[in-house]
This record gives structure tokens, sequence and C-alpha cells, in this order.
């Protein structure tokens, strides 16, 4: 049995909603969130490194994670509204 967390979950797949989005502290990792923005984990690394990402949770020295409120709320504040 595979669990919620496992790459073929379709509960992954779109993180920010569904049932890992009901919550807004539920944590994903960088992958869920690559595959939420459509960017490889590289880009994200990129973009939290440079100060341009979402807040994130250092679990430990390997371990990075993202609370969906966080990125949320980081996603509306880059949202571009038309003039």
């Amino acid at each position: 049995m595979k669990s919620a967390g496992s790459a073929k979950s379709p509960l992954c797949q779109d993180p920010l909603h569904g049932t890992l989005g009901d919550d807004p502290d539920r944590l994903i990792d960088t992958r869920q969130l690559a595959i939420l923005l459509d960017c490889d984990e590289q880009t994200v690394r990129a973009l939290v490194r440079r100060g341009n990402g979402p807040a994130r949770i250092r679990v430990t020295d390997r371990v990075i994670r993202y609370r969906v409120g966080a990125v949320r709320e980081w996603l509306d504040q880059r949202t571009e509204r038309a003039a």
C-alpha cells in the first residue's frame, strides 16, 4: 500500500488543493512545491536561496518543508493584477 506522500499518489500532484490543501499548516516538500509551480526542484531551491521564494522550515540540516498557508500567501503576493 502506498502512502499519501508517495510519488504515485494523486494527493501530492496538487498540494494546495484537496486533502493536502485543507490545512494551511500542512507541510509539503520541495518536490511537491516544484510540482505545484510547474518547475524543477532546482528552481525552487534557487528562489528560496535568493530570498524570493516562500518561507521555509528547516526540519534538519537536510530536510526542508513549506507550510501550505505560507505558499498560498507567497503566491498571492506575487500575483499581478491587470491594469
